[in-house]
């Protein structure tokens, strides 16, 4: 699910990931399946997300930045 006031420019989205309002991800980020992208995140090009991660509300993720799977 992608809310639709979020900006998401990448194509490499897992399954079953929430995306929600006023998100922006850059072009080349990568982001895991059962993800959940709160309100009013940043995710920057050369960023990796693994699997079942949450990201909190507020939250810029810049490039360079690996994040495993199962992170909260």
């Amino acid at each position: 699910m992608i809310h639709p006031s979020a900006e998401v420019l990448t194509e490499q989205i897992g399954k079953e990931t929430q995306i929600w309002q006023n998100v922006i991800i850059l072009k080349e980020a990568k982001i895991g399946n059962n993800c959940n992208i709160n309100c009013n995140c940043f995710i920057e090009n050369k960023v990796v997300i693994g699997d079942n991660v949450t990201i909190k509300v507020g939250v810029s993720i810049w490039d360079n930045t690996h994040i495993g799977d199962n992170v909260f």
